[in-house]
């Protein structure tokens, strides 16, 4: 596996160097650690004395930054790379992105809740929307619980199946919950129904339940097959709700340490302005999220 870790200059960092430390990754994995230095928007407006004064400090401090990770690292990682880029963050991780091809881009988010009429920070949320690889989200409030305790969410697709294959491939999985989440029942779908079938609503309503309920279980059935040989104790259930609340929802009922979820396909711009489930759910969870777009 080849990881592409971005940390920066703020005390989430620490969050996010200390649950990589420990995060059960293959042998052999290789990490590249990258940190960007933005641009300093008053730097033009120095003399040139002082502008070099402050462009070397910015400089030895990123160095710095780089030096402290690789220190954390190096205890559980073999192959370590550090990066150095200059320039808006998000276009300076998407260029190494394409340079270095990592399977996995993991990243820090401050906590910023959409229910809380916030969102992720732009960073994070432009990763989730135009990074071609997968993306793990570290919230700044989080420890890595060991044995890892994961929420594997499938809805029968070929990205489920993706994502329950990357679950099965980590060691020391201590639980893994396998959940599929069904909508409720809209009475306006009932009484279309009922035009057609001229049957009572409560048994409109019971049948469409018991479909979906039958659908999701069988897309847990054939993600569970992904799982066979995997260790740890799996235990399905089908959710009701919409899967952006009702994700988040079960994994801190569970106290699940990763919530795990394939992509659903938007990408890039189609995906900052219809927004997808993946963006939803790493909104509103408290525990790390990875979003699955290729086998890792």
């Amino acid at each position: 596996m080849q990881i592409l870790l971005a940390v920066d200059q703020s005390s989430y960092a620490n969050t996010v160097l200390a649950w990589m430390r420990d995060f059960p990754h293959p042998p052999g994995t290789r990490i590249t650690i990258a940190h960007v230095i933005e641009p300093f928007d008053v730097l033009d407006t120095l003399p040139g004395e002082p502008r070099s004064g402050v462009e070397r400090r910015r400089a030895d401090e990123a160095q710095a930054v780089l030096e402290r990770a690789t220190l954390v690292l190096r205890t559980r990682y073999r192959d370590i790379k550090c990066a150095l880029r200059q320039g808006p963050a998000i276009y300076e991780l998407l260029k190494l992105i394409r340079e270095t091809q990592p399977d996995l881009i993991v990243t820090g988010t401050r906590g910023l809740q959409a229910a809380r009429g916030l969102v992720l920070g732009s960073v994070s949320q432009r990763l989730l929307s135009y990074a071609p690889c997968s993306v793990l989200l570290i919230p700044a409030q989080t420890k890595l619980k060991v044995p890892l305790t994961v929420l594997l969410a499938s809805d029968g697709s070929r990205g489920a199946k993706t994502a329950a294959g990357i679950v099965a491939n980590l060691p020391k999985i201590g639980r893994i919950g396998l959940v599929s989440v069904v909508p409720p029942v809209d009475q306006q779908e009932v009484r279309l129904y009922q035009r057609e079938t001229k049957q009572p609503p409560g048994l409109i309503k019971r049948q469409i339940q018991l479909a979906r309920y039958d659908l999701a279980k069988r897309a847990m059935d054939a993600t569970r097959t992904v799982l066979d040989g995997v260790k740890a104790e799996v235990k399905t259930k089908v959710l009701v709700g919409r899967p952006g609340d009702a994700l988040p929802r079960e994994a801190k009922r569970q106290n699940s340490g990763l919530l795990v979820l394939g992509s659903r396909g938007l990408t890039g711009r189609m995906a900052e302005v219809l927004g997808s489930v993946s963006l939803t759910v790493a909104q509103r969870a408290t525990c790390p999220v990875l979003v699955v777009k290729r086998p890792l």
